[in-house]
């Protein structure tokens, strides 16, 4: 069980003000469902704006660009469930994801009576964190996954996961911040590059180097946030070899320069230092 716990799964509540809502595009590898528990919010993904409200799920891409944009409520409390691609994969859950970027909505506002119950569930969990608890989380993301399928008409097709692709997955987590090649990687994987990539794409969802871009933007956006770093040396610290290549890749990730998710306090000390 162990093993496959490290697949992939962690929950977490999340609790916003219309006073400390965030300025982040948030960028990840993971793909996400969101329950909305409590208030309304605005959400802008990939430029489409949806109002949601208590009982709303929102199945999260990770190609999305999404950000909570504002809160018309005295807060918006939302249950989170991550999930890595290869969980997502190897049950068989993959055409539900891929759906929202062409054929639904990521917005669906008439979750089953079953889904928020489950949620429900892992929410108490993981506030009590009794013993086993993460068995609970990940058997009730199963639960999830299979009613959402099932409410969409899907039929779940589990996937093939090579053993040997996590180990790629696993280096570049450790290693996203430096050069890495695509024959390094098919190699590893004991593939050849034109496979290795095409197997890659259909795991995860978006080809290695963007995979990888995900990885350095999310954590050049970490660094930005609690860092007085200059951009540049978070650029080059995050793997990047010149500004230019920074800026096109954070501005295509999360619609934004990386300047504007600057604490304002963080941006006069740094204007102040040059």
């Amino acid at each position: 069980m162990a093993g496959l716990l490290d697949m992939g799964v962690s929950f977490e509540s999340i609790i916003r003000t219309p006073e400390n809502v965030s300025r982040k595009v948030f960028v990840s590898t993971d793909w996400r469902i969101v329950y909305v528990n409590h208030g309304t919010a605005d959400w802008r993904i990939n430029d489409q704006h949806y109002k949601v409200k208590p009982g709303t799920i929102i199945f999260l891409h990770n190609k999305y660009q999404r950000i909570i944009s504002k809160i018309h409520s005295d807060y918006f409390d939302i249950w989170v469930i991550n999930m890595k691609p290869q969980f997502v994969f190897n049950f068989g859950f993959t055409e539900l994801f891929e759906s929202v970027l062409d054929k639904y909505s990521p917005v669906f506002n008439n979750c089953p009576v079953e889904v928020a119950s489950l949620f429900e569930n892992m929410h108490g969990e993981n506030k009590i964190k009794k013993s086993n608890y993460m068995i609970m989380i990940y058997s009730a993301t199963l639960m999830i996954l299979t009613h959402l399928n099932r409410e969409r008409g899907f039929v779940s097709e589990p996937g093939v996961f090579k053993p040997k692709v996590q180990k790629v997955l696993d280096f570049i987590d450790d290693n996203f911040c430096r050069q890495i090649y695509l024959s390094q990687l098919s190699e590893m994987a004991c593939m050849t590059k034109e496979a290795f990539s095409k197997y890659f794409k259909r795991i995860t969802g978006i080809n290695v180097f963007r995979y990888i871009c995900h990885k350095r933007i999310a954590r050049a956006i970490e660094l930005i946030d609690t860092t007085d770093l200059t951009i540049l040396d978070i650029a080059l610290q995050c793997g990047f070899e010149n500004m230019a290549n920074f800026y096109k890749t954070f501005r295509t990730l999360t619609g934004q320069i990386p300047s504007a998710l600057r604490p304002k306090q963080k941006n006069i000390y740094n204007s102040q230092k040059s």
